[in-house]
């Protein structure tokens, strides 16, 4: 679904974008830990390589950019 922006002179639309991933954890004693550390070190990689981010179309003059909404964690009995 586009959303537009009414900001005064932009020439975009706005999409989202859902992307669904699939982290496997280990399981043993550290298996909560490790579940949460593998969360932040996500949370942080998605962020910093996405948000705010430009991309240019190879030398069409066209580009895109980015901005990361939210990052949800979910278990996977609460998938519906």
């Amino acid at each position: 679904m586009a959303i537009s922006n009414t900001e005064s002179g932009n020439s975009r639309v706005a999409y989202k974008v859902v992307t669904l991933l699939t982290l496997w954890v280990d399981t043993g004693p550290e298996h909560e830990a490790i579940k949460n550390l593998s969360k932040q070190i996500l949370q942080h990689e998605l962020t910093e390589v996405l948000d705010g981010a430009s991309f240019r179309i190879g030398e069409t003059g066209y580009e895109f950019a980015t901005a990361v909404n939210s990052i949800e964690f979910v278990e996977r009995n609460e998938l519906h």
